[in-house]
């Protein structure tokens, strides 16, 4: 999906670009393709824009252990929370809670750090999603998706087939009767015959020039071998 080809366009690298990545460099751009594209415009720069937040995201808020992994600031520096391994004495789970980044890393000395229950903050933000969003959601009209001429793409798909068949079927003749012939009369190479119009005439022309270049070829070979005989030097 990356390389555009979906969406109609070719992932081309940037010629003023000295790095030697051409496959996975980062400098590149797109150039429209031949290609019919499957996804539209609009489409594509979600996609851009959504690719864009995951590559900034680090990799354990990519796939995130648990429901709130990197959704969730301090309040005072706005630093992100960590779950952390805790419980009761001799009893510790991980992820018992989470707590402030920032003040394990400064030591204390430029946040006042926080700590709190994953259970207690998992709560919190499914009661606000079921009182405050929930019912936004409900009474939202629902979204229409795209969706492509499902007939048309496969109309061109079926008169494609029935098109490749019949060259196969075609191709698979000419070999058949390229085998016959070469049964009867074997040659390394079998003659040409031409199919269409045009191939014949060019044929033709072709058969009249080389019958020329044998006539003079014979002419010569004839002019020398008389003047040789007359005891004459070309």
């Amino acid at each position: 999906m990356d390389s555009g080809f979906a969406a109609g366009l070719l992932r081309a690298h940037d010629h003023d670009c000295e790095c030697t990545e051409m496959a996975n460099g980062k400098n590149f751009h797109f150039l429209p393709g031949a290609q019919p594209a499957i996804v539209d415009q609009q489409l594509w720069d979600e996609y851009l824009a959504h690719r864009a937040l995951i590559q900034s995201q680090p990799p354990r808020e990519r796939n995130a252990t648990y429901a709130l992994t990197g959704l969730i600031r301090h309040g005072a520096c706005r630093r992100g929370l960590s779950a952390f391994r805790g419980g009761s004495k001799g009893n510790t789970v991980n992820g018992y809670g989470y707590r402030c980044n920032w003040y394990i890393k400064s030591g204390g000395s430029t946040c006042e750090g926080v700590s709190i229950t994953r259970a207690k903050v998992e709560m919190t933000v499914l009661t606000f999603l079921a009182n405050e969003v929930a019912p936004g959601v409900d009474a939202a009209q629902p979204i229409r998706q795209r969706r492509q001429n499902v007939d048309r793409t496969r109309d061109l798909a079926k008169r494609e087939r029935e098109r490749l068949k019949k060259q196969i079927k075609k191709l698979t003749d000419g070999l058949a009767r390229l085998r016959a012939h070469h049964a009867v009369n074997p040659r390394p190479v079998p003659p040409v015959i031409p199919e269409t119009e045009r191939d014949q005439r060019r044929y033709q022309e072709a058969q009249i020039r080389r019958t020329h270049r044998l006539a003079r070829r014979r002419a010569i070979k004839e002019l020398r071998e008389k003047r040789a005989a007359e005891g004459m030097e070309d």
